[in-house]
């Protein structure tokens, strides 16, 4: 299984889709979870121009003003989708790969800046990650740190970090340290 993860920053002009296009071609992924579209509609030709293939569906959470908006797009005949929910900061897909047999849920999540507002958003997840027991893959845009070596000048725990860390351990998750541009 081959998965990107992306904050896009914008979809809107189309040498950006080209590029995400571009990469997506060459790795060949099998599911793509792109953050901040910045896109308030979205068009299957607009998707088809980023996929390699005919065999791909998608999911969409449009952006409120110029700020969001979530894509996930799959390889139709590797994930089959049976069921989506979408929210204004997150699209969860619940379905089976084919190949491996295995069920299970991805979330792709782009959080609210605003500390208040990403409470509210960490309590909903976790409510949604424990109404299924199956893996979960869980990746996005977060807009907070679990530590503060993580943020350029900060030395000790924020309000947000301290929520944000209570998530994660919340809702079971294992924070995967990947770096790196592609």
């Amino acid at each position: 299984m081959r998965l990107l993860s992306w904050n896009v920053r914008g979809l809107g002009s189309l040498v950006k889709r080209r590029r995400v296009g571009e990469v997506i071609r060459k790795h060949r992924f099998d599911m793509a979870l792109l953050q901040e579209s910045k896109l308030k509609e979205l068009i299957p030709s607009m998707v088809a121009g980023m996929w390699y293939s005919d065999g791909f569906e998608f999911s969409f959470s449009p952006s409120v003003g110029a700020s969001g908006g979530i894509l996930a797009i799959w390889e139709g005949d590797r994930f089959v989708l049976e069921s989506v929910e979408i929210e204004r900061h997150f699209v969860m897909l619940h379905g089976r790969w084919k190949h491996e047999d295995m069920v299970c849920c991805f979330m792709v999540v782009y959080a609210p800046c605003e500390v208040s507002e990403q409470e509210g958003l960490w309590l909903r997840l976790v409510t949604a990650i424990d109404s299924y027991s199956g893996p979960w893959c869980v990746v996005g845009d977060f807009n907070a740190v679990l530590r503060p070596s993580e943020r350029a000048g900060c030395s000790s725990l924020s309000r947000g970090m301290t929520s944000f860390v209570s998530f994660v351990n919340d809702a079971c998750l294992i924070d995967f340290p990947l770096r790196g541009k592609l």
